[in-house]
């Protein structure tokens, strides 16, 4: 088969629909065909992260990027900052907003600041599938997993051991402009809120003008996590977060939900709470399930394994 215009023509001539005597579609692990770091290197604009097919979590990595980034992830970048659970795909545009409520798993006692916490990794390291993420943080030394629900981003992190270690939660980080936050302490085990965000900075300087309302938009957050915390809070006036703290033994597995919110607080919270009888596991696997019931809409063939990657993750985007 050719490669290029002429060569997606004929695969895509090879099209079947493959249905089983119920009349629903056969679905088969078409999600291994997915490669989504195409596109993460110059100005694709793709997400790198785990995602429910048009759902509204998108939960992965930021790596530290230029202004104007709009994914936040470059793959020839060797820094992660943190891992984000809203994300903005494939626009035409710049500095939208998105990428809030950052957590980021940390060893010893890094300083309030992205240089302090961020740590390099190796694309080596790097497990990238529609459903899940995972990657060695190679200044911690932390395993860091992801998956995602339609509402909610599963985190699962193994540790070194640690007399300190935790979690940062940055509350500030975004495409677009911060401008103010909360944050409360929910028992031992769960810290809630919200952050206030611009979207992009053209829109706020003419918003007032017209509507002081435009292009603001707020997340509220519900954060829990299998053990308990030590809260720390930092900078709320002009770096709004804090270190969920506690100590690791080697090996040590621990596991937070967010669930996110364009609502409430409770609203968040809810969406946090539906998938309780879920484990990480569970959750990754519906969400695999559910990319796998619309790639399996179109089945191709080829002989070459290449085109049918290609194929399938042109379909994903």
């Amino acid at each position: 088969m050719r490669s290029g215009f002429i060569g997606i023509l004929a695969l895509v001539a090879t099209v079947s629909c493959q249905k089983t005597q119920d009349s629903t579609f056969e679905v088969v692990d078409l999600a291994a065909h997915v490669r989504p770091h195409v596109g993460t290197s110059g100005y694709g604009n793709v997400f790198v992260g785990a995602s429910w097919p048009r759902g509204m979590v998108k939960v992965g990595p930021n790596t530290i990027v230029k202004p104007g980034s709009m994914s936040g992830y470059d793959y020839n970048n060797e820094r992660i900052k943190g891992f984000v659970h809203s994300h903005l795909e494939g626009p035409g545009g710049a500095g939208n907003g998105y990428n809030r409520i950052l957590v980021m798993p940390f060893v010893g006692s890094p300083e309030p600041t992205e240089e302090s916490w961020s740590s390099t990794f190796s694309h080596d390291e790097e497990v990238v599938s529609p459903d899940y993420y995972s990657v060695r943080l190679a200044s911690s030394g932390v395993l860091a997993e992801l998956t995602a629900s339609r509402l909610v981003g599963l985190h699962r992190w193994t540790y070194p051991a640690a007399p300190r270690a935790g979690v940062i939660l940055d509350l500030q980080t975004s495409l677009g402009q911060w401008l103010e936050s909360d944050l409360e302490v929910v028992g031992t085990d769960t810290v809630e809120g919200w952050s206030r965000y611009q979207t992009n900075g053209l829109i706020s300087m003419f918003a007032d003008l017209v509507d002081p309302g435009t292009g603001i938009s707020t997340v509220y957050y519900s954060i829990k996590l299998d053990r308990p915390v030590d809260v720390s809070e930092w900078n709320p006036a002009s770096h709004p977060g804090a270190f969920l703290v506690f100590s690791t033994e080697e090996g040590d597995v621990v596991e937070m939900r967010v669930g996110i919110s364009y609502i409430s607080v409770d609203q968040a919270r809810q969406n946090r709470e539906a998938i309780d009888g879920m484990t990480f596991e569970d959750v990754r696997a519906e969400t695999r399930g559910q990319w796998n019931r619309l790639l399996s809409r179109v089945r191709i063939e080829s002989d070459r394994p290449d085109d049918v990657d290609r194929f399938y993750t042109a379909f994903y985007h």
